[in-house]
């Protein structure tokens, strides 16, 4: 049976390729959940404005996204272990 969970690996490698390649693009990735290394925890359903390849914000779910962002949904993001 197959394991389905959140990628985090996918949001890393989201994050690395908006960073990369998106300069003078904006984004909002929003369902997220977040991980804080220095507290290690995990701040869940959060919005994470990129943009110019930089996080700009970090924002609640409800946070009003402007309108020149492009919006990514990472609830959709799923792993399948094997």
């Amino acid at each position: 049976m197959k394991k389905t969970q959140r990628a985090p690996t996918a949001l890393l490698a989201l994050v690395c390729w908006l960073q990369a390649g998106a300069q003078d693009h904006a984004y909002a990735l929003t369902n997220a959940n977040l991980f804080n290394g220095v507290d290690n925890r995990v701040q869940p359903n959060v919005t994470v404005l990129v943009k110019d390849g930089r996080i700009e914000r970090i924002a609640e779910a409800d946070a009003r996204i402007p309108t020149a962002y492009t919006v990514i949904d990472l609830e959709v993001l799923i792993c399948t272990e094997m």
